[in-house]
């Protein structure tokens, strides 16, 4: 815990321009200690989120909603990883070490933390609780194209944004146009499903092992709090999967 907690503080300084032992570019030992971190982080946002009122009707105790806000910060860290040192790799960079990548997307999920915070506060300010993308908005049970975001998390993916360009460029001398890239399309690959097909996977799941049977209420006319959102969850973890197979077997390629 003293490694993860030096890493925080690696990270936090790196960001101010205050010279660090880069220990944020290392993740934990132990994966199934990464995986509880992350989840617990994303837990702590959820009560965080409850306890300041932030978007009431979404965030809950709800159990598909304690699973999902666990499983979303270690997706968050795994799959776009994965992703992006994949890209990287194609673009000719070979020797980018990819616990590197892993430790920074790992660090970085801390930022999930004060997004509540950020949130309640910009409340507080006069400012929305959200801000939409778009006038001609349209909902349906499978797709939305309401672009939905609160202060915190604009905030939070633009340091998240900052630092993924500030550490391939300067620790990793990777030139701007792969970096620009590779990192545009790691982000669009997490921004559309992550914001505009959940109603999608939450629909696919119900209608599959019969909860859109036992919840009939339209999320979008009726109660959103029985909206149930074991489908967004589920494609959290299926993705979370891929990026620790990813891992896994650079991993292994790598320490031969």
């Amino acid at each position: 815990m003293k490694k993860i907690l030096k890493g925080y503080r690696s990270l936090f300084r790196e960001m101010l321009n205050i010279s660090n032992d880069a220990s944020f570019l290392s993740p934990p030992a132990n994966l199934i200690f990464l995986i509880a971190i992350c989840g617990i982080i994303g837990l702590l946002r959820n009560s965080f989120s409850i306890w300041l009122h932030v978007l009431p009707g979404f965030y809950s105790f709800h159990p598909d909603m304690i699973w999902t806000m666990f499983i979303f910060p270690v997706q968050l860290c795994l799959f776009p990883s994965a992703l992006l040192h994949w890209l990287l790799q194609l673009m000719g960079y070979r020797q980018f070490d990819v616990k590197s990548i892993y430790g920074l997307s790992f660090h970085l999920q801390i930022l999930h933390l004060i997004i509540p915070f950020l949130d309640w506060l910009g409340y507080r300010l006069g400012m929305p609780w959200a801000y939409t993308l778009g006038t001609d908005i349209i909902r349906t049970h499978w797709y939305t194209n309401l672009l939905h975001f609160t202060p915190g998390v604009i905030v939070g993916w633009w340091i998240t944004g900052y630092m993924i360009a500030k550490v391939l460029r300067v620790h990793f001398g990777i030139h701007w146009w792969p970096l620009v890239l590779a990192s545009l399309t790691t982000f669009l690959v997490i921004l559309v499903p992550t914001y505009f097909l959940f109603p999608t996977f939450n629909t696919l799941f119900n209608k599959a092992f019969g909860l859109w049977y036992w919840y009939p209420q339209d999320y979008f006319v009726d109660s959103p709090t029985w909206f149930l959102h074991w489908g967004y969850g589920t494609y959290f973890g299926i993705t979370s999967v891929i990026g620790l197979v990813y891992y896994l077997k650079r991993r292994s390629e790598d320490s031969i």
